[in-house]
């Protein structure tokens, strides 16, 4: 087949959204609407690409802290912030919510352009194949919610599902001076070495049954990475100067879906709640 060819057959595939199965088993269906909440979600932008920051009614007069929240493959801002629920955890909790957009696909149709992925090191996507800085952006965007917005420099968290979670540890190992802590959900570090991730709290929740990125590693549902294990993640990171916290959640598949649903099982309130929790727990001030 020459090259006009391929193309050709990769640009019906894609306009005729051969690859929304991905999409389907990577994440989780959400509702059409946002929870009801007290506060705002404003549309923002940087450096060509759009991001949804939450400002609840009770910190718009006040420093409060920041939380950086990164979707998974094949995913987008506009999904995260739907299907996490965080927004009301905000209001209640009093701080502020900004949810990033990756790199999207060249494509024709809308739907497909808005899959997105994050360049983690080994993965992911349009983003590891275009060798997006990645670090660099989310680090802009974060400078400018702190210039433009009343945030507490010191209170800035960052949280993030699959690909979203192990761009998460790279902004980590790269940036540690900027966060206090993260979360990261279903997802490990995809980066050969971490330099430093000095006084960075983590916690990272796994589900055993998780088939698209096992917990032990190896090949999982997106053709052609290799996922580190979260044993060689947490060595690696707190060799690196921070601290990680592991939850394994039996019986839990890959999904947000899945893992809110055991976690509310459990009478924890489910997924926001207990990264709330946690951000509480590394900055004992927040409500």
């Amino acid at each position: 087949m020459n090259k006009y060819i391929r193309f050709m057959v990769i640009a019906v595939l894609i306009m005729t959204g051969h690859n929304d199965t991905a999409f389907a088993k990577f994440l989780s269906d959400v509702p059409d609407k946002l929870v009801p909440s007290d506060g705002t979600t404003y549309i923002q932008a940087l450096d060509g690409r759009k991001y949804r920051l939450y400002i609840p009614e009770s910190t718009k007069d006040k420093k409060s802290p920041l939380l950086i929240v990164l979707h998974g493959a094949f995913g987008n801002a506009e999904w995260i912030e739907k299907a996490l629920n965080m927004n009301p955890v905000a209001d209640k909790r009093r701080f502020k919510v900004a949810y990033l957009d990756g790199t999207g696909r060249r494509a024709f149709r809308k739907k497909i352009r808005n899959m997105r992925f994050w360049n983690a090191g080994d993965c992911c996507g349009a983003a590891k194949r275009r060798n997006i800085d990645d670090v660099r952006y989310i680090d802009n965007v974060i400078k400018k919610i702190i210039k433009d917005n009343n945030i507490n420099e010191k209170k800035v968290y960052l949280m993030g599902h699959s690909n979203g979670a192990m761009m998460s540890y790279k902004f980590a190992c790269n940036k540690p001076e900027v966060i206090a802590a993260l979360v990261a959900v279903s997802g490990q570090l995809m980066i050969n070495k971490c330099n430093n991730s000095k006084g960075v709290r983590i916690l990272h929740i796994h589900g055993n049954n998780d088939e698209q990125v096992p917990m032990r590693g190896g090949k999982g549902g997106l053709k052609g990475y290799t996922y580190k294990s979260i044993e060689q993640t947490k060595a690696e990171v707190e060799k690196s100067g921070a601290t990680m916290e592991v939850r394994v959640l039996s019986g839990t598949g890959h999904k947000l879906a899945e893992i809110n649903k055991t976690l509310k099982q459990k009478g924890e309130g489910g997924l926001a709640d207990v990264i709330a929790d946690f951000l509480k727990y590394s900055s004992p001030d927040l409500i």
